[in-house]
Order: C-alpha cells, then sequence, then structure tokens
C-alpha cells in the first residue's frame, strides 16, 4: 500500500467539506418541515450519509473521489443553481 500524498489529503478534507455542507443544507430543510415525517426522512437520509463517509477508506482515493462526487451531486439537487 502506498502511503498518503498531500493531495490525497486535501482529497479526504474536500469529502468532509462537502459532508458537513450536506448536512449543513438538510437541517435547515429539517427545520422548515412542519410534518414529522418528512422531518424523519431528513433525519435517516443525514444519517446514511455519515454511515457512507465512514465506510469511505481513507487510503482510497478512488473511493473519497467517488463519494465526493456523490455529495456533490446531492447538493446540486438540493441547491439547483447555487453551485
Amino acid at each position: 500500500m502506498v502511503g498518503w500524498r498531500v493531495n490525497d489529503i486535501v482529497a479526504y478534507d474536500t469529502m468532509q467539506e462537502r459532508l458537513t455542507a450536506l448536512n449543513a443544507r438538510l437541517l435547515q430543510q429539517l427545520r422548515r418541515l412542519p410534518d414529522s415525517h418528512d422531518q424523519q426522512q431528513l433525519r435517516d437520509e443525514m444519517s446514511l450519509w455519515r454511515e457512507g463517509y465512514l465506510a469511505v477508506d481513507g487510503h482510497d482515493r478512488d473511493r473519497i473521489l467517488a463519494f465526493t462526487a456523490q455529495l456533490e451531486q446531492r447538493l446540486t439537487e438540493l441547491t439547483p443553481g447555487e453551485q
């Protein structure tokens, strides 16, 4: 196994930042919803994203980039025109 390179750490940090941004966006939506069922769906989605993040091997650059792309896609869905 090859050790981390500086740009690997940047990729991992970017993944973490995008997860934080997604959680913030989901929390904003959660606070706007009056229905507890819809709120629970958003909580469940946040949990799934967290589980996905924890499953990413920090030494697997391809997996880091793939998960970051998934986060970006979801952020784009939630914030059309802002990204």
